[in-house]
Formats: structure tokens, C-alpha cells, sequence
């Protein structure tokens, strides 16, 4: 018995993940994101909120708001310069991903909204843009309801060629969208819960949860 209790002890240590760093939840402010289209203006730059960013409710996943992102068109790009310690995160993991949402269509007419593209800039690789195609997609149609999705990035195979200890790191997501109107008529996606995901506790630390759990089987001998 005490064997079965030993590797299924042994089976969820090695299983154990890092808790999830977020890095937006925009509960009321900024998180640091900005606007890399107009300029890299603080999304809370008079001249872009409340008429292009917003905070809402639609697709609050983490939390009681989202960020709004009210666009036409291709191009719109979101993005956030990582702080030293978030830099540190980043490369203590592996993936990136982000919850985005369109609220219940009330337009009657069709379109699509989508992330179009995910570019990482950092010390060492410099630009790598990804472009997503249709894969990150919403389709509107008459009576769409509201919907959310989860974009997420492994960027592990990138993580060899950014320097060990990068002196920046820029995350940029590129949205594209239209409404079948004429002229084409606003449309809006809403993020939250961006977050950096992936880490494996470290060698050390596994062995003093093992020691921890092999201590505790012993003394119940």
C-alpha cells in the first residue's frame, strides 16, 4: 500500500506546474500595455480612451473587466514592453495566451474579427511576426451570440536564441476585422486574463517537496 501512495505521490510531483504570471487583467488600468499603432501611447492616453480602448465587462474571464479594443480594419495592434521582472517570468516559461471575446451581435449583418498576427521583439532574435491566417477567427451573422476564445503561443523554440538575461522584451498582437457594411462600421474585441504560463518547478524545489512527502510516509511506519 505504502508503495501505490509513494508513486502516486511521485506521479503528481513530477506533474506540479508554476502558478500562471499575469501580465493583464486590466481591472481598471493599463497592466503597462499600449497602443504600438498610434505611436506606443499608453491605452489610456486621452486621445485613445474612451473613443478606441475601454474597460468592460464582455469576456471578463479573470476578474470583473476586460479591455475593449473598438477598430476597422487591419493593423490594430496592442502590445506590452515586459519590466525587468516580467522579462524574468518570460523566461521562466514557455507559453503566452490571452482570453479575447466579441459581445452578441446587434448589427444583423456579417464580418469576422480575429487576431491576425503575434510578433515577439526581443534582445537577440529581434522581430519574428507570426501571421495567423483565419486560425484566431469570430464570424459574425445575424443574432451571433457572445463568444470568447483563448489565443495561445508556444514560444519555447525562441527562448535558445533570446539573450539569457534580454535587456527587452516586447509582445505585440495585431487584430484585423470587418463588418459587411458599407462604409465598413466599427466592430470590438475584448481581451483579458494575459498571462505566462508553462514553468517546471526547479530541481531543488522537487526535492524538497519528494523529501517533504517521503517524511511524512515514514513517520505514519
Amino acid at each position: 500500500m505504502k508503495k501505490v501512495i509513494l508513486l502516486l505521490f511521485v506521479s503528481a510531483l513530477l506533474t506540479v506546474q508554476a502558478q500562471a504570471v499575469l501580465i493583464g487583467t486590466w481591472e481598471g488600468g493599463t497592466d503597462g500595455w499600449i497602443s504600438w499603432g498610434d505611436g506606443q501611447k499608453s491605452i489610456d492616453d486621452p486621445s485613445l480612451m474612451p473613443s478606441k480602448y475601454a474597460y468592460a465587462t464582455v469576456g471578463a474571464t479573470n476578474g470583473s473587466q476586460s479591455l475593449k479594443l473598438t477598430m476597422t480594419g487591419w493593423g490594430q495592434t496592442l502590445s506590452i514592453k515586459l519590466s525587468e521582472a516580467q522579462r524574468a517570468d518570460f523566461m521562466a516559461n514557455t507559453t503566452f495566451s490571452i482570453d479575447y471575446s466579441v459581445a452578441a451581435d446587434t448589427q444583423g449583418v456579417g464580418g469576422f474579427a480575429r487576431i491576425q498576427g503575434f510578433t515577439v521583439n526581443a534582445d537577440g532574435i529581434g522581430w519574428t511576426g507570426h501571421d495567423l491566417g483565419d486560425t484566431e477567427n469570430f464570424w459574425f451573422w445575424n443574432g451571433s451570440p457572445e463568444r470568447t476564445q483563448t489565443f495561445t503561443f508556444d514560444y519555447s523554440s525562441l527562448k535558445a536564441s533570446i539573450n539569457p538575461n534580454p535587456s527587452y522584451i516586447e509582445l505585440i498582437l495585431t487584430t484585423n476585422g470587418q463588418r459587411d457594411t458599407d462604409p465598413a462600421s466599427p466592430f470590438a474585441l475584448y481581451f483579458a486574463n494575459a498571462q505566462l504560463t508553462g514553468a517546471i518547478p526547479e530541481p531543488a524545489s522537487m526535492l524538497l517537496l519528494g523529501a517533504g512527502g517521503l517524511l511524512a510516509l515514514r513517520k505514519k511506519k
